[in-house]
């Protein structure tokens, strides 16, 4: 089961990254910095002391305020994944994966989580086709098709109505999530990234030029007749712990206990704590940073390994609205992943096998921590049955199991 280290926020919770503050305190301690070179060198420790504390705010606010919980309106739909609205289930086609540091400066890589995008089911990818695909009426038509009245899972993707309103009363903005795919009567459809390669985002100077590439491959395959399409996707999240990990390398220098609050003098001995203190919070923070575990597929995928584009797949995790960009749905954390088969086209159809596998993963143990005995009674039977030494086989029954104990019948059957 994949980790989850982030926690969300109701809607009526949510406040944006306080920007000015940061970008405030980065300023001074740009200025502190040079003030140390050119007047004093202790300066050097206040300017320290203030990117450790941007460092923090930023990422408690990525780790605890970033995400908006959404929950599920289970009256509207069959797929019920538990008895917390805000898990759901959803089955799609992966469209592509984005790797660790994808689209990202070395700032933003703090954020060390793997990602998938799924097209969810039912759907006719020739139905996302358009020309040119940065056309935003083209992009917004697909997603009106992709979230159509009726449709199984439409509403994973869909634009809140009413608009979520945030802390000060304002509406929270929405924008789908759209992943740009090549397509072809010849071949189907690719991955953008299958076709032009992966930008790691280290400011133009790591990855190939994307537009570059697309224009040789059209040369080179203009017989195929490539198209880009613009496809609504439902991005999924494999969470990694840098953000958890960095901030709690900050916060054992923080000295941030309630006696720090109790009067100007606390108060102001803390800040000449966290002052002194702030080299070595730093270079824990950069330990933690260079040894953080990253975010993987396989954690959530059974056996682990990992899956690809054009795979077909259903996930369990965490709904969220992600706060931290222009907004969008998402599955973030992402604690479950299995490839399925056989998806049914017929769209009555699929609305049975969509809700046969629900409650089939509404009983899937989903403990945190690990090895936990679940509270939901239908995933503690679950979690039970697998504990029984029967059930514990590695390789095969017949090698490494065992045959539970049945008691003898009672005399004559029981009858007397």
């Amino acid at each position: 089961m994949g980790p989850q280290y982030t926690s969300c926020v109701e809607p009526s919770n949510f406040e944006p990254a306080d920007e000015t503050l940061i970008w405030v305190l980065a300023g001074l301690a740009a200025v502190g910095g040079v003030a140390a070179v050119l007047v004093n060198p202790g300066l050097a420790l206040v300017s320290i002391a203030l990117v450790v504390q941007a460092l923090r705010i930023t990422l408690d606010w990525m780790l605890n305020g970033k995400l908006v919980c959404l929950h599920r309106d289970h009256a509207a739909t069959d797929c019920v994944c538990s008895g917390d609205t805000g898990f759901v289930c959803a089955i799609g086609r992966v469209v592509d994966t984005e790797a660790i540091g994808e689209d990202k400066n070395p700032i933003e890589d703090v954020d060390n989580d793997e990602s998938i995008n799924l097209v969810l089911h039912p759907f006719r990818m020739s139905e996302f086709v358009n020309d040119p695909p940065d056309d935003p009426t083209a992009a917004e038509a697909n997603l009106v098709w992709a979230t159509r009245a009726g449709v199984a899972q439409g509403d994973l993707l869909r634009r809140p109505d009413p608009p979520l309103k945030r802390k000060d009363g304002e509406n929270l903005p929405y924008v789908a999530y759209f992943r740009t795919v090549v397509f072809s009567e010849v071949f189907g459809w690719k991955a953008w990234t299958e076709v032009v390669g992966r930008d790691y985002g280290w400011f133009g100077i790591i990855g190939p030029d994307q537009q570059m590439e697309w224009g040789k491959y059209q040369k080179l395959y203009r017989h195929e007749n490539p198209k880009l399409a613009s496809v609504p996707v439902l991005h999924c999240e494999f969470e990694g712990a840098r953000i958890r990990n960095v901030l709690a390398a900050i916060e054992a220098f923080s000295f941030g206990g309630g006696w720090c609050k109790k009067n100007w003098f606390t108060r102001a001995l803390c800040t000449i704590l966290q002052t002194v203190f702030a080299p070595l919070a730093l270079l824990a923070a950069l330990a933690a940073w260079a040894t953080a575990a990253d975010g993987e597929i396989g954690d959530a995928l059974e056996g682990g390994g990992t899956v690809g584009p054009r795979e077909d797949v259903i996930v369990r995790g965490r709904w969220t609205y992600d706060g931290g960009h222009q907004g969008y749905n998402e599955i973030h954390a992402t604690r479950i992943v299995q490839k399925v088969q056989n998806i049914p086209a017929d769209p009555a159809q699929f609305d049975d096998f969509l809700k046969r596998w629900c409650a089939s993963l509404s009983v899937t143990p989903h403990a945190d921590p690990a090895g936990a005995r679940p509270a939901d009674a239908g995933a503690a039977a679950t979690f039970d049955a697998q504990q029984r030494p029967e059930n514990r086989w590695v390789l095969h029954p017949a090698i490494d199991g065992c045959v539970p104990d049945i008691p003898p019948p009672p005399p004559d059957g029981g009858l007397h």
